[in-house]
């Protein structure tokens, strides 16, 4: 052998010798160049890079089956090493560039685009159709809604029962209504405003089934599509998603729009004094109380433990409670005595997670303990002034503060403090003729 030779200039047997040398065993560079007599100038730049020829393999090519050949591994790096076909140049590389892989690539470039053609040309048969079946569905709708709700009888607000007044006027004064209308947009797209209607929302459910039943509320038409499920000719509705019109005829009296809406949350309008209509806001006054008692028993057995499912009373107590408002006992001197009831069953059962399941009994027992105390005697308790942490449902507000005028925001005690008899409300619904118009301005919504 010649001394001082490049590693371009060894046999092919010596090249592979040398690379078997470098590959498996750990003679240094040094000896390597001494073995096979190398120019020591072939490591100036790394004795790795000094490899340009491939190593044949026993591997073959995916493409044409030919030997495939390698590059030499290195000893100190985890660099990739390259497999290469010299018959087909095949590379196994990302976008290996021969004519095999490129035509593989090309086929499946063109087998995604033709699949993604696919994909956009279903998903607009599938829009098209859903279109189409919209159309159907708008089209149809109003057939439909004619045999489900009211969609062309009005009434007239003052003609409506004192209850559904209260209530529409709630609604209206907390909702949102659509393009000055008596279209109230979606429960779903007003979250939480369902719940305050009515001190319990079931009851304001039940308000709105029977409002539904009495065509007083009925479905727009125009609601979204998928707040109506059609089935083999029947169509079911959605209530959380669909929007209610409000069969108000004032509510659609384009010229005085504002000055209607403005009358119908302030109720600002006359009623008598009958014995009759009397009676009713006595009726109403005890329910709306009454709804307003069972959800301050909920809230303080939710102070005690937020664990506690919601209470509904046995009918023993609710003949119990409305029997005291019925005896003119006020909504403070109830509240208090349901504190009391509270108080003394967190004494007598001190441990409130071990006595969890007896809390709910001994409150009852102690209810209808004060309860007859009361009853035997008026002034058994101190009025109990309104909790402001106990939110007041909007039918509250409406009831008391604006159409009998208590507005608690002067005195916060007068709606817990004043009984509930024909005098008191004689004397409210009186004052309520003599206010002044312009006190609807003084009325702000939020």
């Amino acid at each position: 052998m010649d001394n001082n030779r490049n590693i371009d200039d060894l046999s092919e047997v010596e090249y592979e010798n040398l690379v078997k040398d470098y590959e498996t065993t750990k003679i240094s560079i040094n000896d390597l160049i001494a073995k096979y007599k190398l120019d020591p100038s072939c490591k100036k730049f790394g004795f790795y890079n000094a490899f340009t020829r491939y190593i044949k393999t026993k591997l073959g090519c995916p493409n044409c089956g030919a030997r495939l050949y390698r590059e030499v591994f290195p000893r100190k790096t985890d660099r990739r090493v390259v497999y290469k076909c010299f018959e087909c140049t095949h590379s196994d590389v990302p976008y290996c560039q021969c004519d095999f892989c490129r035509d593989v690539r090309a086929k499946e470039l063109e087998r995604h685009r033709e699949l993604l053609e696919q994909e956009q040309a279903e998903e607009e048969k599938r829009k098209q159709e859903e279109l189409l079946k919209q159309a159907y569905y708008r089209a149809h709708l109003i057939d439909y809604l004619k045999d489900q709700s009211n969609q062309t009888e009005f009434f007239s607000f003052y003609d409506l029962s004192l209850e559904d007044q209260i209530a529409i006027s709630s609604i209206c004064s907390k909702a949102t209504l659509i393009d000055n209308t008596g279209v109230l947009i979606s429960f779903e797209l007003q979250p939480g405003i369902k719940e305050n209607f009515f001190p319990q929302t079931e009851k304001f459910e039940l308000w709105l089934e029977q409002a539904f039943k009495n065509r007083l509320i009925s479905v727009d038409p125009h609601s979204k599509i998928d707040a109506f499920i059609f089935n083999d000719g029947s169509l079911k509705i959605d209530l959380n998603k669909v929007n209610f019109k409000i069969m108000i005829k004032e509510l659609y009296d384009s010229e005085n729009y504002d000055e209607n809406l403005k009358k119908i949350r302030t109720m600002c309008f006359s009623y008598p004094e009958t014995d009759s209509f009397v009676n009713n806001v006595k009726e109403l006054w005890h329910e709306i109380g009454y709804q307003e008692i069972v959800y301050y028993i909920n809230y303080r057995l939710k102070l005690i433990n937020p664990k506690f499912e919601e209470y509904i009373p046995t009918l023993k107590i609710e003949r119990c409670i409305r029997s005291l408002f019925k005896s003119g006992v006020s909504i403070g001197k109830i509240q208090a005595l349901i504190h009391g009831a509270v108080s003394s069953t967190t004494s007598y059962l001190p441990n409130i997670n071990e006595n969890l399941p007896h809390i709910k009994n001994h409150l009852i027992f102690m209810i209808e303990k004060k309860a007859k105390e009361l009853l035997n005697d008026h002034n058994r308790f101190k009025n109990a002034p309104r909790d402001y942490r106990i939110c007041q449902s909007d039918i509250s507000y409406i009831f008391f503060n604006i159409f009998l005028g208590m507005d608690s925001d002067k005195n916060p005690n007068i709606i817990n403090e004043t009984p509930c008899n024909d005098e008191v409300i004689r004397s409210l619904l009186q004052n309520k003729k003599t206010r002044n118009e312009d006190s609807l301005d003084e009325i702000q919504f939020i």
